[in-house]
């Protein structure tokens, strides 16, 4: 339910189902600081207010740290780009990443 505004065309334009990181980048000339700002305000995985979720410090901290480890000790390489697939979620499918230990 949280992924629909994300794919929100009024706000992403026709890229909406793209995965382009670069429409964020403060650098990128093509896209105004206001339209920056309604697309991070799109953005809440862990819902917003006092009320908001529980966990969220610690699903953070996990976050942070397995991303660093991984990050650090595996070299990823796009094996297969598979597809995009819409369903309550937007998801890859048949994408294939291979891990290989750094030394």
């Amino acid at each position: 339910p949280f992924i629909l505004p994300l794919r929100n065309t009024d706000v992403y334009g026709d890229t909406a189902d793209i995965y382009d990181p670069s429409r964020w980048d403060t650098d990128n000339n093509k896209i105004s600081k206001t339209d920056k700002e309604r697309m991070s305000a799109a953005f809440f995985p862990f819902s917003l207010g006092r009320q908001n979720c529980v966990g969220q410090p610690l699903a953070l901290a996990q976050l942070y740290c397995i991303l660093a480890r991984i990050i650090s000790e595996f070299e990823l390489v796009l094996d297969e780009p598979g597809k995009t697939e819409f369903f309550l979620l937007l998801k890859p499918v048949g994408t294939m990443l291979k891990a290989r230990k750094v030394l």
